[in-house]
């Protein structure tokens, strides 16, 4: 462990954060709702996380890594 806090980007296709968001943030992560319409808001709003869980669909291929 690094010592520094977990970020994790949900997208959720516009769903209100819900059990899993609040679990993530008792657990001690930093929890951050992220949109996925396309690639270029993908980067933009998953910039800073070490994590990205989608649930649904979000567009994105080789420029997100």
């Amino acid at each position: 462990m690094t010592g520094r806090e977990t970020t994790i980007a949900i997208i959720a296709g516009g769903a209100a954060p819900g059990p899993v968001s609040e679990r993530l943030e008792r657990a001690g992560a930093r929890v951050v709702a992220a949109e996925g319409r396309d690639e270029a808001q993908v980067i933009a709003t998953c910039a800073e996380a070490d994590v990205v869980m989608v649930f649904g669909l979000s567009p994105f291929g080789r420029r997100v890594f």
